[in-house]
Formats: structure tokens, sequence, C-alpha cells
């Protein structure tokens, strides 16, 4: 979700909502009002697809959630972005921080990801703007790929006070949106786990 906060900086005349890098690193947000869809896992243990569209309709998003894992879609008090999901574990003694992921929308000025800059100047970006956070020593690129439609997938770890943080992003810009999605997991164990969430990220 950091990078959403450097395209907002970019294009602040063209959007209605400010933001700033520290609301957006520690504010919380709502998830507005919208059509939840969600097909339950079949008995041979089958992921579940989740699926989301606004209520003005101009778009659905879908992501296929694992049977392995149990995740809640979580309502925050405060919005800093013009939509937001966020999945925490259903186990409330699994903290969210430990394992969590979602997906912002934002308006944006540009009509694709390319004017942002190219898949390699995006992933410095995001590592930098990881590296700027506090508490943060390291930051490690551990892969990154241009999806199809013109989204890039990165993978960091990030290494702080708090621990070792693997996380994993989707980004896309479609119809002047900015939608990205962010996944984090304490720790390398679940990391092919929220990849595969993430591989499973579709715009329509």
């Amino acid at each position: 979700m950091l990078l959403a906060t450097l395209l907002f900086q970019r294009s602040t005349n063209a959007l209605s909502l400010p933001l700033t890098r520290r609301s957006f690193v520690h504010s919380l947000v709502s998830v507005p009002i919208v059509t939840i869809t969600t097909n339950n896992a079949n008995a041979a243990g089958d992921d579940t697809t989740f699926t989301y569209s606004p209520k003005d309709g101009s778009f659905k998003l879908s992501l296929s959630l694992p049977s392995s894992d149990q995740f809640s879609l979580k309502q925050k008090p405060l919005k800093t972005h013009a939509e937001e999901l966020t999945f925490c574990p259903s186990d409330s003694s699994e903290r969210c921080s430990a394992k969590t992921f979602g997906v912002t929308v934002d308006p944006v000025k540009i009509k694709s990801l390319s004017e942002f800059g190219s898949p390699e100047e995006i992933v410095e970006r995001i590592a930098d703007a990881e590296r700027g956070r506090d508490g943060i020593f390291e930051v490690k690129v551990a892969g990154f790929a241009p999806v199809k439609g013109g989204g890039v997938d990165v993978d960091y770890i990030s290494k702080g006070k708090r621990g070792e943080k693997f996380v994993s992003t989707r980004t896309y810009v479609l119809n002047q949106k900015l939608f990205v999605f962010t996944s984090s997991v304490k720790g390398e164990a679940g990391f092919d786990d929220m990849k595969n969430i993430r591989d499973s990220f579709v715009i329509e």
C-alpha cells in the first residue's frame, strides 16, 4: 500500500482525498458500502472466491481465499483511501499485524502504471518507501514481475524492530484508479500462501 502514497503525492491535484505519508502509515480506514459475494468452499476443500464491487459498479475485483486459513473482513474507523478492504485471521488469538492482506483503491491522474515509471522504478520506489518507515533496518527485494494488464508484482522482505516481515504486492492502474493489493506475514512460513492470494487478484 506504500505505492499508493507515492502516487497520491504525485497526483494531488486530481484527488479529492488528501493523503500524507504520516496519515497513510498510521491511520485506519473504513470499508465503504459495497456488494460482497463469497462463494463458500465445497466439501473437497476448494478455495473460497471473494468478489467486491463498489456501489456505483465502476469495477469488480476478486480474490481466492485459501480453505486452509480462515480470514475475516475487518472494518476500521478512519478513512484515508477512497475504498479499502482489509482481511485478518478469524482466530482472535492471531494478531492482524502478524498476517494480513488487503486492497486499496484510489483515483489518480495517470491512465496506466507505465506513466509512473518502469517496473524497475516502481520496485525501487516501493522499497524506498518501506525503508523510510520508522524502525525499519533493512529492505530486500525478493522478486518482481510485470503482470498482464499493465500491473506489477513486487515481493520484499522488511526487517525492523518488530521482526522480519514478508510482503507481496500487486499494483494496477485502470480507468484512472489505482488498485494496490498488499499482504504481509511475519516470518517466512505462510509467505507462499499470501503470494497465492495475490496471484488470484483480478480486476474487471
